[in-house]
């Protein structure tokens, strides 16, 4: 069901403007009588009609008849979709989005609970904060609106920017500090905006005024080395991931370097079943770390792509796609389970069916990789991968020969990981769930 809501006023980003709001409600329905429901898309109209389109007369007849509860299997039914070159990608990717959001919802409401609990969560709350500071309005007005958001409890605001010349923006952002107040959280969204001259003055301009991260400061065509340098050249954290459709392109992001935090789009890029993938990129390298100390181990998942799917490869590692019950080994000393699988997975149920030991990659890396090191875990909000790398690269320019496993492939090290003769193993921490 497609909705067009008008808004009051034109809300201006860096190079686009809205004067209306649209949404699609998708709704799956199980012969057990439950109504799986989700609001996705942004698309406005010729857009949205293909997208709905695409859901009724595409999507619905690939779903008709099969087990609603195996949400990836009836991901991986509808990826076909994306096949066709000449077909509009990103929005067969949305459409399975919309698909894959509304099974979702069925399958926690089938057991009652909500799925950050079904997931494996770890949070019963979030601050949540706000998008704004559009274009199109005074300082005054800019200054009541920040002010507003305290006023509702809200956190934070993700402030735009890139519409202007640096300078302005940063002026602009000044005040949204000053009527926030040093505890609100800021951001800066540019919406790929500036050109890397302009972002890394911005970075300078509001030096010192607490800028938390700073999204998609750069345009388009060349990104992920533009972000890169960003990062690099002012210390910035920088967030992006937004505009990918798949984790392949989020896993490029942070095999390059290019972030600091991945925001990756749910309703962009897939659904949940694509974005809880994103979090599964530290295997790989457990399974290097495992290999070296002489077991034998073998892997899957539902698709792997380079420059993990390379580095196995080099190791004589297998791994198997897509998911089935005859990839686990009944053999198999240890089944290790990325925080992305839940129940219904095929592999997840034949583990628990046999009773096989398994364990999560955390427990793991502690009890078979860092046991008998000093231990030097780099935590915290930003910038860990970047930190994770200096530090390793530090003690092997000392001579210290350090282990490590960090969450990207270093360009000193050219793999994610190591095992080495020295005391000290440096571990990217504060980003693998168990």
């Amino acid at each position: 069901m497609p909705l067009v809501a008008p808004l009051g006023r034109v809300f201006r980003g860096s190079n686009y403007q809205m004067t209306k709001r649209c949404t699609v409600i998708t709704r799956v329905l199980t012969t057990e009588g439950i109504v799986g429901e989700s609001y996705n898309g942004d698309e406005e109209g010729d857009a949205q009609v293909r997208l709905v389109r695409t859901i009724t007369d595409t999507l619905a007849p690939l779903l008709e008849g099969r087990d609603a509860a195996m949400v990836e299997s009836c991901w991986q039914a509808m990826l076909p979709i994306t096949y066709d070159i000449l077909g509009d990608r990103a929005l067969a990717m949305k459409a399975i989005a919309c698909v894959d959001s509304a099974l979702w919802d069925a399958f926690g409401k089938s057991l009652a609970a909500p799925l950050f609990k079904i997931w494996g969560g770890f949070r019963d709350e979030l601050p949540i904060i706000a998008i704004g500071g559009y274009y199109g309005i005074t300082g005054e007005e800019l200054a009541a609106e920040t002010e507003g958001y305290r006023t509702l409890g809200l956190a934070g605001c993700k402030l735009k920017v890139g519409g202007a010349t640096p300078e302005e923006d940063a002026n602009r952002f000044r005040i949204a500090r000053q009527a926030g107040g040093d505890d609100f959280v800021l951001m800066a969204d540019a919406n790929q905006g500036y050109s890397l001259e302009e972002a890394k003055r911005f970075c300078r301009l509001v030096d010192g005024l607490n800028l938390r991260w700073f999204e998609e400061p750069c345009r388009w065509y060349n990104d992920r080395r533009a972000m890169r340098d960003v990062r690099l050249a002012t210390g910035v954290p920088v967030a992006a991931g937004q505009s990918e459709l798949s984790r392949a392109g989020a896993r490029d992001l942070m095999v390059e370097g290019s972030i600091d935090i991945c925001n990756f789009d749910a309703s962009w890029g897939g659904g949940p079943t694509e974005w809880r993938r994103v979090a599964g990129t530290a295997m790989a390298s457990l399974a290097g770390l495992l290999r070296e100390k002489g077991h034998e181990v073998t892997g899957s998942d539902q698709d792997i792509y380079p420059p993990m799917s390379t580095q196995l490869e080099k190791l004589g590692i297998t791994v198997r796609s897509p998911y089935r019950e005859s990839n686990v080994p009944e053999d198999a000393d240890l089944v290790v389970i990325g925080n992305a699988l839940s129940r219904g997975n095929p592999e997840v149920e034949i583990v628990l069916d046999r009773k096989q030991r398994m364990a999560s990659l955390p427990q793991v890396l502690a009890e078979e990789v860092i046991r008998g090191h000093e231990s030097l875990v780099v935590a915290g909000t930003h910038g860990k991968t970047t930190t994770t790398s200096m530090l390793a690269f530090l003690l092997d320019q000392a001579g210290l020969d350090p282990s490590f496993l960090i969450g990207g492939v270093p360009v000193d090290f050219a793999r994610s990981y190591r095992t080495s003769r020295g005391k000290h193993f440096v571990v990217e921490g504060d980003e693998y769930d168990s």
